[in-house]
């Protein structure tokens, strides 16, 4: 038997209703008085097969908050765009592939680029890092 877990309903509660109103992830946790660390290992154990049910409901909960603010971010947008083009504009060049201004790069005879050196993945944002791991298997499947 393990110490009592730190995730009560209050604690969840807490950093759903943060992540519901646009705080990252990392900002949320500190919110609710743990280390984004934390945070992440509840919601990894939240998404395995096994998962006990109050790291299950957090993990969809939280998922949900998310998709609930991006949403109502979504149609601030196009309500903004009714009165002004630009709105329009930062959508397509921020939120959808293909509209914005891209530049690639290569490396000897067209070939990738090498990069050395280590990284601090701990200085990324949540953001930055959901980032990081989709271009990550964008370039595995070999359709970047």
């Amino acid at each position: 038997m393990g110490r009592p877990t730190k995730l009560t309903k209050a604690r969840a509660e807490r950093i759903v209703a943060a992540v519901g109103v646009g705080a990252p992830r990392h900002v949320a946790a500190q919110s609710a008085g743990i280390a984004r660390s934390t945070l992440q290992q509840w919601l990894a154990r939240g998404e395995s097969s096994n998962a006990p049910q109050l790291y299950r409901r957090f993990a969809e909960d939280l998922r949900e908050a998310e998709a609930g603010r991006e949403v109502e971010a979504l149609q601030n947008i196009a309500a903004a765009a009714r009165e002004d083009w630009r709105a329009d504009a930062w959508y397509l060049t921020h939120a959808r592939d293909g509209y914005s201004k891209r530049h690639e790069l290569s490396g000897p005879a067209g070939g990738p680029i090498a990069v050395e050196g280590t990284w601090d993945l701990s200085k990324l944002t949540e953001r930055e890092l959901v980032t990081l791991q989709a271009l990550a298997e964008k370039a595995e499947r070999g359709d970047g």
